[in-house]
């Protein structure tokens, strides 16, 4: 899942994680302590977060597509490096 944790490196081969969804931290808390029905309840509640507007998958595609352009005469020149084996 994005958006739920950040790791950041720690001392020697540690790493530190930190919790950006409030949300999933107190269903963790539930769950954890063993209150299935309090987790239960928690999951029928809707996120705190407002959805202001909504861009369907084949719109994020596209702009994911448009910000990742290759230069085409360096693509171009990569697919017929590969061609002609050099």
């Amino acid at each position: 899942m994005r958006g739920v944790i950040e790791t950041k490196p720690g001392g020697s081969r540690t790493y530190s994680m930190r919790l950006l969804k409030r949300e999933v931290g107190q269903f963790a808390q539930l769950l954890l302590g063993g209150d299935a029905l309090g987790a239960a309840a928690a999951l029928s509640v809707p996120p705190a977060a407002s959805v202001r507007s909504f861009r369907g998958p084949e719109r994020e595609r596209e702009a994911v597509r448009r910000t990742d352009l290759v230069d085409r005469r360096q693509l171009a020149h990569v697919l017929e490096s590969i061609r002609t084996n050099r």
